[in-house]
């Protein structure tokens, strides 16, 4: 059985299938800020690192499982207004 692997599209990125990223280069390729990536590190959202001696690196399968779980927290923050507003509804009509 095969497993198919989520990575970034060496087109888009400029990388070789499989390539990794320091943490400044993450930061870039997401338009975030050194100190946001911090931040999330500290909220525990940050992408998973891999230590490479003094340094740590970020895979592009770290990326992706990362950008997928920020997907699903964000379609789970848009299904909930929706979800409040049926159960009011729902409530009122009793």
């Amino acid at each position: 059985m095969e497993v198919e692997v989520d990575s970034i599209d060496p087109q888009v990125t400029g990388r070789r299938f499989g390539g990794s990223f320091t943490i400044a280069e993450w930061c870039k390729h997401r338009r975030v800020s050194i100190s946001m990536y911090y931040k999330l590190r500290a909220q525990g959202k940050a992408p998973a690192t891999l230590p490479v001696g003094r340094h740590q690196t970020i895979t592009a399968e770290a990326d992706a499982a990362w950008a997928r779980e920020r997907q699903a927290e964000a379609n789970t923050a848009e299904a909930a207004p929706h979800a409040e507003a049926g159960a009011l509804s729902r409530q009122a009509a009793s």
